[in-house]
């Protein structure tokens, strides 16, 4: 009874479109469906079984001495050097990916097809499941070889080469990945609603966002979740917004959606993803190096080798890697999470549209199967964004404009008046 309440006070203030944010009543935060708090504590449980069963895997092929087993296959197939490593982390990673998959299975599509946020056929799933699967063994074994390369040739600064390596890796991925990776999964077309495009183009320019490309992909054969967002850097760079937001959020919603995403980009904060992960991953790989240097010491008779160079160390890394990760996770999470928050003012900011980001935020709360007061432990080692709630209380609160304020992010609109924006 209580959510058919909230349901029609919700409709009632979307017609009644107060399109002047300073006159907006708050919109009143739902509570969780029954559905969505068994879809919440049930994702609690698939996560920490994930990561055990992910540190499990490379700790029983590394203490089984399974390791140096393989490397002595690899031995006899081929004594080269490049070809030796390629093939160990094919191997590796193949047995990986297939006692990893009955999890990837449930988690991706069982589980969606339980609470119906999935139209995915099993087909297509398998099918995107081998494209991804084949494109992380490539980038993997490559990956792999740079580092091994590495830690043969600089034994004790390993770490500090390959994680400062990382920085531009990751530009290189973020440049092809809209390009070239994202259409092997999904169709990607200009946008149907040209009077729409106008208007994502506008706010764009607006943001100081020129020579932007507006598409949408199909990804309503896949899921019935709402997501929108602009990716690439430089000349690759792109808004892209799903199909189902278009059918599923009005136009001034989508508007604020869109202005957060371009809050990202204005406020350069993939540079600075890529400047803390990158400094993230040196810290991680120097810890690496020296606990991974006190376990080659400890159990190299149970492991077989005792240097890291030695390609059957693979799993070592792996293990390590997901210990020192996993303790990382919380600052990370907090940081990116404060990132959110300035979209957020961004987008409010460039729209003034804080009725329609409110009761979007709402749509998405109900579609997705949102839970918007969430516990610490998902606050801090499972979402990268701040909980629906408190995002929907933000944006009931947040009008400086209202009382004459100054905007955080005035500096970077060509003009301050966002009232006509869905005219």
């Amino acid at each position: 009874m209580k959510n058919w309440m909230f349901l029609a006070l919700f409709l009632l203030l979307t017609c009644l479109g107060y399109a002047d944010s300073c006159d907006m009543p708050p919109v009143p935060v739902p509570s969780p469906t029954p559905e969505a708090i068994r879809f919440y504590k049930g994702g609690n449980v698939l996560w920490i079984i994930q990561n055990l069963w992910g540190l499990a895997i490379p700790a029983v092929i590394l203490f089984t001495g399974f390791a140096s087993k393989l490397r002595g296959f690899c031995d006899r197939i081929t004594r080269k050097w490049f070809w030796h490593t390629a093939l160990f982390a094919l191997i590796y990673l193949i047995i990986t990916a297939i006692l990893t998959l009955p999890l990837d299975y449930y988690a991706s599509f069982i589980r969606p097809h339980v609470y119906g946020l999935s139209n995915q056929s099993l087909g297509r799933w398998f099918n995107q499941y081998l494209i991804g699967a084949g494109i992380s063994t490539l980038m993997g074994i490559i990956v792999i070889w740079i580092l091994y390369g590495i830690i043969r040739k600089s034994p004790r600064r390993w770490w500090l080469y390959f994680g400062i390596l990382t920085f531009p890796l990751t530009v290189f991925l973020v440049i092809v990945q809209p390009i070239w990776v994202a259409p092997l999964f999904n169709k990607f077309e200009p946008m149907k609603d040209k009077q729409l495009e106008q208007k994502i183009l506008h706010l764009a320019s607006r943001a100081g966002i020129e020579g932007s490309r507006v598409f949408e992909v199909d990804k309503s054969a896949d899921t019935n979740q709402i997501n929108a967002y602009v990716t690439g850097i430089g000349a690759t760079k792109r808004i892209v917004i799903w199909d189902t937001a278009i059918k599923r959020l009005d136009e001034d919603q989508l508007l604020f959606v869109m202005g957060h995403e371009m809050g990202h980009y204005v406020l350069h904060h993939i540079w600075w993803i890529l400047l803390v992960y990158t400094l993230i991953s040196i810290v991680t790989l120097f810890l690496i190096y020296i606990v991974g240097k006190w376990c080659l010491q400890k159990f190299k008779r149970c492991f077989g080798f005792d240097e890291m160079s030695n390609i059957a160390s693979l799993p070592l890394i792996f293990f390590l890697y997901g210990i020192f990760s996993f303790l990382m996770t919380p600052p990370v999470n907090l940081f990116l999470q404060k990132l959110e928050h300035n979209a957020d003012t961004f987008g409010l900011e460039l729209t003034q549209l804080n009725h329609a980001a409110a009761t979007g935020f709402v749509r998405l709360q109900m579609n997705n199967l949102g839970y918007p007061w969430p516990g610490k432990f998902y606050m801090l080692f499972r979402t990268t964004h701040p909980s629906i709630g408190e995002r929907i209380t933000y944006f009931n609160t947040y009008t400086p404009w209202c009382n004459g304020e100054p905007l955080k992010y005035g500096k970077y609109f060509t003009h301050q008046d966002s009232k006509n924006l869905s005219d």
